[in-house]
């Protein structure tokens, strides 16, 4: 006991340093274990944060990196109201439709844009599609085209003759030139298909191809999606997966035990009111014996 006396005597500033440090901690661990097993209810997120929160942990799971603000859009444009709906089919396992209850409706442009930043930064530059059947039923009487989109990475410096025609032709003889190929199932309503039938002429079986920005057409007209990212943000909004991260909570520990409050991050139940209270007060008493020890060792220097 003397022995910690003593310690704590010649050592008191950093014993406070490493008390303050550890409540720090201690405390944003405990919050962000609230705020997990509560789905976030326990807490009140500014939007941006929360947004750019789960904007991150999307780029990390599906192991892109694009712009951020394009992957944004796609929660700024989720519907509260989405119904997801797979269905199975002969060319894909299970095919996820953008069901609401008013029907099925096309993804929209968000998505496009999400699908051909995704594609750009895995390589691909050119597009195709191919119109393999009509008439297709998924719901309802409405009718749809069933399309192949194959997007290709294509060696860009042997194309410089044809790069300002949309679609363009490669001869056969240059097939060697496709370095890879991805290929998509989309359906699309045969009314949309009439009203876009000017873009829609393309396809890689005769050889033509276009810009993956020329396939936004398709893309922003397609009921169903192309990757499991729409799992990702169904499970995030629906709070059924989401994780909060460490980091966001030491920040509003840090935020607490300085008592800035800027107010980004709020508590939203009594038992995190509490704790931010407390983690406060222990913070100011901390402050307040560090300050001691240093006019206590101040003062002694002056004796001496």
């Amino acid at each position: 006991m003397k022995a910690l006396c003593k310690l704590i005597k010649h050592h008191g500033g950093i014993v406070c340093l490493i008390a303050y440090l550890l409540t720090w901690f201690l405390f944003g661990y405990y919050y962000c274990y609230i705020a997990n097993i509560s789905g976030g209810e326990a807490f009140v997120f500014q939007e941006d944060i929360l947004l750019q929160t789960k904007n991150t942990e999307f780029q990390r799971i599906l192991n892109i990196r694009i712009n951020s603000n394009i992957t944004k859009e796609l929660f700024k444009n989720y519907d509260k109201s989405f119904i997801l709906m797979k269905m199975k089919n002969k060319d894909s396992p299970f095919i996820t439709f953008n069901l609401s209850p008013s029907g099925i409706k096309p993804i929209g442009v968000a998505w496009a844009d999400y699908y051909i930043a995704k594609w750009r930064a895995e390589g691909f530059n050119y597009c195709s599609a191919d119109i393999l059947a009509k008439h297709q039923v998924i719901l309802n009487n409405t009718r749809y085209a069933k399309i192949l989109f194959s997007v290709y990475n294509i060696q860009a410096d042997t194309l410089s003759s044809t790069a300002n025609k949309e679609p363009f032709y490669l001869p056969g003889i240059y097939s060697m030139l496709i370095k890879r190929q991805r290929d998509f199932y989309i359906w699309v309503s045969e009314n949309e298909f009439n009203l876009l039938n000017k873009h829609w002429n393309f396809t890689g079986n005769d050889n033509k191809f276009a810009s993956l920005d020329y396939g936004k057409f398709f893309l922003s007209n397609s009921i169903n999606f192309l990757d499991n990212a729409i799992d990702i943000i169904y499970s995030y909004e629906t709070q059924s997966r989401f994780k909060y991260p460490l980091v966001d909570f030491l920040y509003f520990s840090a935020v607490t035990i300085t008592t800035l409050g800027y107010g980004d991050i709020l508590p939203n139940s009594s038992l995190v009111r509490g704790l931010v209270m407390s983690e406060s007060i222990i913070g100011a008493i901390i402050l307040a014996i560090s300050i001691c020890f240093l006019y206590d060792r101040i003062k002694t220097r002056r004796v001496t």
